[in-house]
């Protein structure tokens, strides 16, 4: 959650016209949003892809931050819409993607399970 406002606080002053002329939803509904959906699903795709990515923890965590940076920042926001100018949406692709692959990263490093991308043989030796 913070790293969204955090994200949103930097890129800001570069989207600032934009937005002025845009009718936005009040904090509390963007933060209930965030804490009761976005998140979760967000949090269960990280997940996911840390089941697919089977790596050591530090190698994981990069991995699935950057898969889930691409799905989630690049692959929207790369093709121009109707939705936001061309200047507004490479901003929101640089906030996106970095605060995305921090989030993803963060939760494959709490919520991996240890001893994840060791083969049974490792394993079995640290044991």
């Amino acid at each position: 959650m913070g790293l969204y406002f955090v994200a949103g606080s930097i890129i800001f002053p570069f989207v600032r016209d934009f937005y002025a002329t845009q009718t936005l939803p009040s904090v509390g509904k963007i933060v209930a949003l965030q804490l009761l959906v976005r998140g979760p699903i967000f949090i269960g795709v990280c997940l996911l892809l840390g089941r697919l990515i089977v790596l050591p923890r530090w190698a994981g965590a990069f991995a699935v931050g950057a898969v889930f940076a691409i799905l989630s920042g690049i692959a929207p926001l790369l093709m121009p819409n109707p939705f936001f100018p061309d200047l507004v949406r490479w901003v929101h692709m640089a906030e996106v993607t970095s605060s995305n692959f921090l989030f993803a990263a963060g939760v494959r490093l709490l919520w991996g399970r240890s001893g994840e991308g060791e083969s049974p043989a490792q394993l079995r030796h640290a044991a």
